[in-house]
């Protein structure tokens, strides 16, 4: 993770109230550096958008479990990874539906490498890194959803139950095989 955004500045919800300064100016307050602020931290990549129903869904239940984890003081930072079409998007949405956390810049190049380094291909999509760069779980969304604040204690143990990871894989792919033949079945129809 550190190699993949070393150097890299990212912008905090205060970068929205700062467009009147210079450019310059702007960055140095409402950025911070992806190296300080992630530095032993688990990392997740939040992949979403504001035109996405489920994203509009799933974006309270994260904003709550990660209030109460920074509340505990735990060492999890969410970096937020648009794929709204206009900057204006990203930045409302970000600005009054997100939690406190960081944000990379819209039309940031990274986004594209992320997307393809994490094989994201639907959102919202929560990947969760631990400090190192290895992922934990690329399905952070779901333990979300089923395990609450308790998904925290597995993550940073680096070990989502390997029982669980196997179970949600199997889930994932009979899913999408399934929706895969009733497409396929719907299509020809």
């Amino acid at each position: 993770m550190a190699e993949l955004l070393k150097n890299l500045r990212l912008v905090s919800k205060k970068w929205f109230d700062l467009c009147d300064l210079p450019e310059g100016d702007r960055d140095e307050q409402g950025t911070v550096l992806a190296d300080d602020a992630l530095a032993g931290k688990v990392v997740c990549l939040f992949f979403s958008a504001a035109w996405c129903t489920p994203c509009l869904h799933f974006v309270p239940a994260l904003m709550e479990i990660y209030a109460e984890l920074t509340r505990r003081g735990e060492a999890l930072e969410i970096v937020f990874i648009s794929f709204d079409k206009t900057e204006e998007e990203m930045m409302q949405y970000y600005k009054h539906q997100h939690g406190e956390w960081l944000a990379l810049k819209f039309g940031d190049p990274l986004k594209s490498t992320l997307a393809e380094k994490y094989s994201i291909s639907v959102i919202p999509k929560l990947v969760v890194i631990q400090p190192s760069g290895d992922v934990i779980t690329s399905k952070g969304r779901k333990d979300v959803q089923d395990k609450g604040v308790v998904c925290m204690r597995a993550w940073q143990a680096g070990m989502i139950v390997k029982g669980d990871r196997h179970e949600a894989d199997a889930t994932e792919e009979q899913h999408h095989s399934q929706s895969t033949v009733e497409d396929k079945h719907a299509a020809l129809s």
